[in-house]
């Protein structure tokens, strides 16, 4: 055996592909410096299987894997975060140089460092996901890794159903928002419908909706595994290397922006690869063209109980409003029932459920390319009087500075003050209302918001931090730090129906959550301060939550306290494109 005097320990982290990619980057870094390659890998939620789990031991002298423990963790450390005693322990250990991911990618980014000349003659520490060798990555790279017999044999098996010109197509699911942003799935429904009928396509998705709307569309024509791929199962793990080579036995792959599971196939099986972008909005049924300045953009998820009031209310405007309708893969009769009976609706049915936000940002971004002068963000579960439109418009009409104006909220019965409404208010009696024409407020939750289209160049719009609640007190934030207000018009009344809500425990902590998250990103704070209020608020809590013995929630705060601190990496780009506005980080 050939005897390397020096050795590089490798902690590859995140999903699949970025784990493989540092991998094949480690050994042609070890190669070129003549090191041993030591490679840690852990099972853990990103990748919940071990190594040997997935594939055959790497051919090579050169390289040993080892499954990382609890033990090798706190040793070695955690391989997103690392361990602040990491560099004293591994000096022990004589390693002499140390690099984990953000500096790996930060000297990726300046283009000009010498990995091979740091690397030379030392013991190297290294955690990262990428292939920090160089673009673009060799043909060769993925050569290295062999699926377990079972699961060759199993790709073996489904590559029958593959004929020379089947396409590959890899969706990538709601786990990695930007993905979805650049790549919806209706992007890639629109790009299979150019395709010749007779085209068949092995669909590659973590989505189980996807391939369901996907084969009721297109039928024979999709080719894809029964089982669901997921990062947080052993078998999950294992489907994913059978779909990854799968893929590479296509003629060509089409698949998700910023996404490594798709690219790395096309290397894996050196074949053709293509990047599918979003989908022409203007496919809208029926083709939208634009009537009003006013488009109300109505995001449902199973919204029959109050489609006709929701959508009613809107057709019965006194000042009219265009509007779409945004599926986020609902259930039940809502996409027949839109289609069905209110023709004069744009809707779009999206392959994967969004959330709040991202939904509302597909809207949005058709009002700002179609010159419509305002949006009416409308809940499913919301209604508005017919003069609500008109009322709202002369008020940004009359105040310039207003970003987001809302009528007063109404029960769903309508017989008193929606409570969230009235706690940022302050109205609770309907006799007794300011005589202002428009009153200011901190606050208002986005169940009825009517918004100038000019602002969003401003502000941006939803941020892709937030899935489903909290994105509205991030936007009414960043409208106070760019200096506009928030306000409501007295006498002018919308409808919520969501009292009937009961608050569990689970909702009360995800409450919590988005409250601390929210706090973490609001810009009108300092680091530090988003800090305290994001993250040491949370740990004062489950102090005081442990020192009144009340140790489940003391339990919630700490698991609370790691998926805050796990997200600030995002927050922090979140809060750098809340100040420095680009509206192609919305898109």
């Amino acid at each position: 055996m050939t005897h390397h005097s020096k050795h590089i320990t490798l902690i590859p982290h995140g999903g699949l592909a970025n784990r493989m990619k540092a991998i094949a980057a480690g050994l042609r870094l070890a190669e070129a410096v003549d090191s041993q390659l030591h490679i840690i890998w852990f099972a853990n939620k990103d990748l919940n299987a071990k190594f040997s789990d997935l594939f055959m031991p790497i051919d090579s002298s050169r390289v040993t894997v080892t499954e990382g423990t609890r033990c090798t963790a706190l040793r070695l450390g955690r391989p997103r975060l690392g361990n602040a005693w990491v560099p004293a322990f591994c000096r022990l250990k004589g390693h002499s140089r140390f690099m984990n991911v953000k500096t790996v990618t930060q000297h990726m980014d300046e283009g000009d460092f010498d990995f091979t000349a740091w690397a030379r003659g030392h013991n190297v520490w290294m955690a990262t996901c990428v292939y920090f060798w160089g673009e673009p990555i060799p043909d060769d790279a993925f050569d290295i890794f062999r699926p377990q017999a079972d699961l060759q044999r199993e790709i073996d098996r489904m590559a029958a159903q593959i004929d020379a010109d089947t396409i590959g197509m890899h969706i990538r699911g709601t786990d990695n928002g930007q993905s979805q942003l650049l790549s919806p799935p209706e992007a890639f429904a629109e790009y299979l419908r150019t395709l010749p009928q007779h085209t068949r396509v092995y669909l590659a998705t973590d989505e189980a909706s996807v391939k369901s709307k996907f084969k009721k569309e297109f039928g024979s024509r999709i080719v894809s595994m029964d089982h669901k791929v997921c990062r947080d199962t052993l078998d999950g793990m294992r489907d994913a290397v059978i779909e990854m080579f799968l893929l590479a036995r296509t003629s060509r792959i089409v698949g998700s922006g910023k996404s490594t599971f798709s690219t790395t196939p096309a290397s894996i099986g050196r074949i053709p690869f293509q990047t599918v972008t979003k989908a022409r909005i203007s496919s809208l049924h029926p083709a939208g063209h634009k009537h009003s300045d006013t488009l109300a953009i109505i995001v449902t998820y199973n919204a029959m109980p109050w489609l006709s009031k929701c959508i009613g209310s809107v057709l019965q405007s006194t000042v009219p409003a265009d509007i779409m309708v945004i599926d986020n893969t609902s259930t039940d009769d809502t996409e027949a029932t839109v289609r069905r009976d209110y023709p004069q609706v744009m809707f779009l049915e999206n392959y994967a459920n969004l959330g709040f936000g991202q939904a509302n940002n597909i809207g949005m971004n058709y009002a700002l390319r179609h010159g419509y002068r305002a949006v009416l963000l409308l809940n499913q579960d919301a209604w508005i009087d017919p003069d609500v439109i008109g009322r709202m418009a002369d008020a940004l009409q009359r105040h310039p500075d207003l970003g987001i104006v809302s009528p007063i909220h109404l029960t769903g019965r309508g017989d008193k003050v929606e409570h969230g409404f009235s706690v940022y208010s302050g109205v609770t009696d309907l006799r007794q209302q300011p005589s202002d024409d428009v009153v200011t407020v901190p606050f208002i939750d986005a169940a009825i918001w009517y918004m100038p289209v000019s602002v969003f160049s401003h502000v941006g719009l939803f941020a892709k931090l937030f899935y489903h609640y909290g994105e509205d007190k991030d936007l009414a934030n960043r409208m106070r730090y760019h200096h506009y207000r928030i306000g409501f018009v007295p006498g002018v009344y919308g409808y919520h129906d969501r009292e009937a809500r009961r608050v569990t425990r689970d909702g009360f902590m995800r409450a919590e959550e988005v409250y601390h998250l929210s706090e973490y990103a609001n810009i009108n704070y300092s680091r530090q301060r988003a800090m305290a209020m994001g993250l040491l608020a949370v740990v004062k809590k489950a102090l005081l939550s442990a020192l009144r013995l009340r140790l489940s929630a003391c339990c919630d705060y700490i698991q609370l306290l790691w998926r805050l601190y796990k997200a600030s990496d995002e927050v922090m780009i979140t809060r750098k494109q809340s100040i420095h506005v680009d509206l192609n980080n919305y898109r």
